[in-house]
């Protein structure tokens, strides 16, 4: 590809990054201010300079808009990442898996979604939904060659969704350094528990995560 084909993908993705951003933020705003039932989409539409039409080739619905979260896609080289990689197994498919939450999330919207969940319940269900969703594409992606099928398969998934979990919990906690260090952390940590039985205290309480 020429130099000027890869710098005008480069510019369309930034153009689908700031407006998926504006048009979250919007959503937020008004979210934070006057409640969920406060947002709809042509308000946020035309606050963001956008049509109705472009809101929803960005966001299925106002609550995504609002979380800021679209449906999860793996990248397909964190999919080779997990297959050829010179990590363990167990640390593979917890980086494939925050991997996916990344990408179906804006960037620094864990802190604010949590808060924002935290305020209004009725958020939860699309989050807990998002992980799922998540969830169910790297199980099925994992276990395509058959090399991960059974109850190993499964055991290792519920385990890497767990450690998954329990890092970004501490990251929203405790951020905003980059989240690699405490997936790291949180793998040694199971590890060391399901090896020895025992670990340094925590004193973290896991939140919602989505």
């Amino acid at each position: 590809m020429e130099s000027n084909q890869i710098d005008e993908c480069s510019r369309r993705e930034r153009h689908r990054r700031d407006t998926w951003k504006a048009i979250h933020d919007e959503a937020y705003a008004i979210a934070a201010e006057a409640g969920p039932a406060a947002v709809t989409i042509d308000v946020v539409a035309e606050r963001a300079g956008i049509s109705r039409r472009t809101f929803f080739n960005y966001f299925a619905t106002k609550e995504d808009a609002i979380l800021g979260v679209r449906p999860p896609a793996i990248d397909p080289g964190d999919l080779e990442a997990f297959r050829t990689g010179g990590e363990d197994l167990l640390t593979r498919a917890v980086r494939l898996l925050a991997g996916t939450l990344a990408l179906a999330s804006l960037d620094g919207s864990f802190v604010r979604r949590r808060e924002l969940v935290r305020k209004h319940p009725e958020l939860r269900d699309r989050s807990v939904r998002l992980v799922a969703d998540i969830e169910r594409q790297v199980a099925e992606a994992v276990r395509a060659d058959g090399e991960y099928d059974g109850d190993a398969g499964r055991a290792l998934l519920v385990l890497a969704g767990a450690i998954t979990r329990f890092a970004i919990s501490r990251y929203q906690h405790e951020g905003p350094e980059n989240l690699d260090g405490y997936l790291t952390d949180a793998v040694a940590l199971f590890r060391s528990i399901a090896v020895a039985g025992t670990a340094a205290p925590t004193d973290q309480t896991p939140e919602e995560t989505a």
